[in-house]
Order: structure tokens, then sequence, then C-alpha cells
């Protein structure tokens, strides 16, 4: 291939070929070159990345000149030197698919994600990801903010940071995350924890709504919803937990329930008392041969059911006790931490993992399903006492064969 220092003269007299097209290569800097067409004259660079060749076009002549085309170009392989690929990153509809691909997310964490990138960042879809600059991170969510509020806009961004952190390692960007910036300027709005439960005086109220949900011709689901509504108040359970609760892991003779799709991803099997074994008997009982649910949908029993949005609003509506599924299970450990169950009780009721630091917790203390029993049958006998609710003629007979272990 021929060789020339590319000089704005030079590059200026050269003639385009009939067809085709030519290369010519600087004398000065390697891998900065010309690629001469038929009717343009562009810049490139070309390096070796990773050990395979790559070529990016900086700029074509007259509007780029060869004196900021070599400044580029040398910047350019510089990075191709240090394993950086110069070539135009992928948009943020290719790194998102790509993000979803390499990420395990829980349903709702996906749920959540998909709203945030359809709804606030639809104009930036087809943008390169190193194209999306601080300035415009700042300006999105002070805007997102205004609409949506401050806690939206931070669960907006935090979705962001997260995609573009494995757009800069897929794509071996050296750019820094732009959403760095709100850490700088302090921008992140701050965002006071939830603390909402159901408080002990509305309980009768929140039960007597969820005990009058009884199917009808517009909903053959509203029964599985009463159950799947207790199950998380009485079990203090997550919404997902529940839901892909499945027949084969409720044992009525051990009077447990096994949770294996957990936010930990770890096992949870948890003990039961009385009025929920009641429960989990009844649906055993009633569930179709083709269901493994224990919570199926009426419209397709192969299927577990999906969040109750009408039926939780009108319990809300009708209980006038403002609540979301996940304030169940907060009101699952208020009440804990009311009856004086141990920490440790409580965090293997919940889920939780000891902290790193708590040396007692993880290797020590073994808080295994008949340990914790006594604290789920407590919970559940004040529960109930709250809400003025009686156990039915089967529980009564269940607790005069254990001795009431658990009554009220």
């Amino acid at each position: 291939m021929p060789k020339h220092k590319l000089t704005k003269l030079y590059v200026a007299r050269l003639a385009a070929p009939a067809a085709g097209q030519i290369l010519i290569w600087d004398t000065e800097l390697p891998g900065f070159g010309l690629r001469v067409g038929t009717k343009t004259k562009a810049f490139i660079a070309e390096a070796k990345v990773n050990r395979s060749t790559r070529r990016v076009t900086l700029g074509t002549y007259p509007r780029m000149t060869p004196a900021v085309a070599r400044k580029d170009a040398r910047k350019a392989l510089q990075d191709m030197e240090r394993g950086i690929d110069p070539r135009p990153a992928e948009t943020l509809e290719a790194a998102f698919k790509a993000f979803k691909e390499v990420r395990t997310l829980a349903p709702r964490t996906l749920y959540d994600y998909e709203r945030y990138y359809k709804v606030y960042f639809k104009p930036w879809h087809n943008r390169p990801v190193n194209e999306i600059s601080p300035g415009m991170v700042s300006k999105r969510h002070l805007e997102i903010a205004q609409k949506h509020g401050g806690a939206q806009a931070n669960g907006a961004m935090r979705f962001l940071r997260s995609l573009l952190s494995l757009a800069k390692e897929q794509y071996q960007l050296s750019i820094e995350n732009p959403v760095s910036t709100l850490g700088r300027k302090r921008q992140w709005f701050r965002e006071a924890p939830r603390q909402n439960v159901i408080k002990a005086h509305e309980l009768a109220a929140w039960f007597g709504a969820v005990l009058a949900l009884r199917n009808d011709d517009s909903s053959q689901d509203r029964e599985t919803f009463r159950d799947y509504f207790l199950l998380l108040l009485l079990l203090g359970l997550r919404r997902t937990e529940a839901a892909k609760l499945r027949a084969e892991h409720v044992d009525l003779k051990a009077r447990t329930v096994t949770f294996l799709e957990t936010k930990n991803k770890e096992p949870k099997t948890l003990p039961v008392g009385p009025y929920v074994e009641e429960i989990m008997r009844r649906r055993l009982e009633a569930r179709p041969e083709q269901s493994p649910w224990v919570f199926w949908s009426a419209l397709d029993p192969k299927r577990h059911l999906v969040e109750p949005r009408k039926a939780l609003a009108e319990v809300v509506r009708t209980s006038a006790v403002k609540h979301t599924l996940h304030d169940l299970r907060r009101s699952f450990a208020t009440f804990l931490e009311g009856l004086d169950v141990s920490v440790y009780a409580a965090r293997r009721l919940m889920g939780h993992k000891a902290r790193s630091d708590d040396v007692l917790g993880r290797h020590y203390v073994v808080a295994d399903v008949e340990r914790v029993r006594p604290a789920i049958e407590k919970l559940e006998s004040f529960i109930l006492s709250a809400a003025g609710v009686k156990p039915s003629a089967a529980v009564s007979k269940l607790d005069e064969r254990r001795g009431t272990r658990g009554g009220a």
C-alpha cells in the first residue's frame, strides 16, 4: 500500500480513482491513513484491539483537516493500544437488551426497569451510550422529579446507572458513568423510608373487607385474592414468594410451607399456625388437577395469579385502611417486634440474612422451623384476636387436639 506524509497540500492534490478505493498510510504516525474513494476522502485509524483489527473513520476532507485528523487518530490509536474499541458505542436500546440478557432480574425489578426505560428515557433509545452526558442526566433527573416526584427520579437514575455501568464494561468505554454527576452535585432527592403499616385497631376493618371477597360473575379469582392477602399478612411474605408457592411445597403433616424463589436466592421454610393451615388445606382441596400452584388463576390454572390490583383497591376502599401489598409484610414485622419475638427468630421468619459483622447470628444461632413455630403461632393468635376473627370449627378442633397451642 502507498505511504506518504498526509499534509493538507498532498491530500488536496490526490486524484480520485476511476473505481473502488485506495488506502494511503501516513509515514509519521503508523495506523493513521486516508481512504480515497470515487467521491470522498476519509481519514481513518487502524490497529488491533484484543487481537482483532479495528478501523474507525475519523472524518472526511475538507470538512476535517489532516492536522485535526492526525490528532484524533493519535487519541484513537492510544485507546486501541489500551484495549479500548474506538468504534461508536451501541445505543441505549441495544445496551438495555444486553443488560436483560446478562442480569438475572426479579419479575418486579424487571417490571420497574421496563417502565423506567419506556417512560423516562424514550428520547434516548437510539442515542449511543457514550453520548449521554452528565448535563443530560442532571437535566432529565430534575424533569422526572418535577412531573413524577423525587423517588421516581431517583429510581430511574439508579436504573440508568446500572445500565451504563454494564455498558461501560461491555463496550470498553473510557468514559465516567454520567450518573455520577448527581452525587457530586448533591442532586439526589432525599427519600424517607416507607413506614406505613396496618395498625392493630385497623385489623378488624381490614379482615372484614378481605373476608368479604367472594367469587362472582366479574371474577372467579376473588377468593384466591382473599387467601393470598391473608397469607401475606400472617406469614410476612413478599408478593412474589406467595404468588409462586407450589402445592408440592405445602406439607400439611409437618405444618410447613417452603418458598424456593426468594429475594436472597435461598429457600425458606416456615411453620404455619392453625388458621393458615386451614387456608392451605382449603386451597389444596379446591386446586384444579392441572395446576401446580396454590394461588392459581381461574382463567388459566397452569398459571399463578398476578398482582391483584383491583381486589387490593377494593379492600382499601371498603376497609378505609390505606396500604400496599408490601405494607402487609411490614405490618407482620412490626407486630413481631411488639410481641417481643427475638431478633433471630424474626430474621428467620422474614427471610433476612444476618449482617456480616453479626458473628453470633451468622455462625452460632440456628433458628430451625420448630424453634420459630411458637413465634408464628403467637403472632397469628394476636392478629386474629385484634381483628375479632374467630377460627372456624375446623381450626378450633385443631387447637383442641394440640392443647390450644398458639391460641389467644
